[in-house]
């Protein structure tokens, strides 16, 4: 059962009911988490609108309707905000990483790669020799 809920998107999960758990907001693709906080934000807004009402009901009859429903929502509308918020954090490092990358030395990058492929095809001993001749060679252009 678990792989079946793995299958259902994040934004398809959160409209099922699922709770929406942080490892979630960051494994999702940039195009779920604009369409999930579309979702959760618009939500806020119906409730934040049924518990203006509500209020406002209170306000003309003295107390409300059911207090239980007002307590209960007005906590669903608390949980909601912090999944946008936490979808507005999760974006916001997105396109600093993004920014970052742009604005990146192409010479930091190639290096950044030739290490990592350094570390994929050496062995550890043919990985130390390559890293100290590359010591001499700076040390001698020094």
């Amino acid at each position: 059962m678990e792989g079946k809920e793995d299958d259902v998107s994040i934004c398809q999960r959160y409209k099922n009911g699922s709770r929406i758990s942080p490892a979630e907001i960051t494994a999702a693709n940039d195009d779920e988490l604009l369409e999930l906080k579309l979702l959760v934000d618009t939500n806020t807004d119906r409730i934040g609108h049924e518990l203006d009402l509500a209020k406002a009901e209170a306000n003309a009859g003295g107390e409300f309707a059911d207090p239980l429903w007002f307590a209960k929502t007005k906590g669903a509308k608390r949980v909601m905000g912090r999944i946008s918020q936490a979808i507005q954090i999760e974006l916001g490092k997105r396109r600093k990483e993004k920014i970052r990358l742009a604005n990146e030395d192409p010479d930091r990058i190639w290096m950044r790669c030739l290490g990592r492929a350094m570390e994929e095809v050496l062995s550890t001993d043919q990985r130390a020799k390559v890293l100290a001749r590359a010591q001499e060679i700076r040390d001698q252009k020094s």
